[in-house]
């Protein structure tokens, strides 16, 4: 049988004798063989997507990808199986007591206000009964007004989800608080605008954080 000598890589030179075929490209279907020692055929494959881009006629379609057979896999961790069992829309979020992996469908709204707007507004009604996560006032351009400020809280409560004495619109910066307080479906979020005497400028964006009371 013809052998062909082949330098190993690293630490001392060593030259090893191998097979003319074993430095040949492998077949499947005819020289590739499973872990037990038998032919590996097509069929054993899983098939997967179309690789996008690829050839294949007119479909634009490739070739097979071929995919992990999950049930073959052993020793998966829990979190991990738990991670993949889910199905839905949202993001994955694992509580810290149980490790138990599910979906949140976080809503956030942005919006933009000025010094001019009417005042109180109201910059967001939840669809649905949640909790107030993070409150946020981003002051884009500084209010020059004297006596200035910004809060928001709800109908009656001006600053029930960020209080004026957290906010200073005269300097561009960006101003949070975590109220982590229930809000009802329905039920407005308001922004307080006191624009201040002699203002001239002034704007900048409220983002509201909640998340559905069934999931908080």
């Amino acid at each position: 049988m013809a052998k062909i000598e082949v330098v190993m890589q690293g630490g001392l030179r060593r030259i090893v004798d191998l097979d003319l075929k074993a430095t040949s490209g492998a077949t499947i279907g005819k020289d590739v063989f499973n872990p037990g020692g038998s032919l590996f055929v097509p069929a054993q494959q899983t098939p997967g997507p179309p690789i996008a881009g690829g050839g294949g006629g007119g479909g634009g379609g490739g070739p097979p990808v071929s995919i992990s057979d999950w049930a073959l896999l052993m020793n998966i961790p829990q979190n991990i199986v738990d991670l993949a069992a889910l199905t839905g829309g949202g993001f994955a979020w694992r509580d810290p007591d149980d490790g138990h992996w599910e979906l949140r469908r976080s809503g956030r709204a942005v919006i933009p206000f000025a010094f001019g707007d009417a005042t109180p507004e109201s910059v967001y009604i939840p669809s649905e009964a949640g909790v107030v996560v993070t409150a946020r006032i981003a002051v884009d351009v500084a209010f020059n007004g004297t006596g200035a400020a910004l809060s928001i809280g709800s109908i009656g409560s001006p600053g029930l989800y960020l209080p004026a004495s957290d906010v200073n619109p005269a300097v561009v910066a960006s101003y949070e608080s975590v109220p982590d307080l229930p809000v009802g479906a329905g039920d407005d979020i308001m922004l307080y605008i006191t624009p201040g005497s002699g203002a001239s400028t002034g704007s900048g964006r409220v983002i509201i954080d909640m998340i559905p009371t069934a999931e908080s």
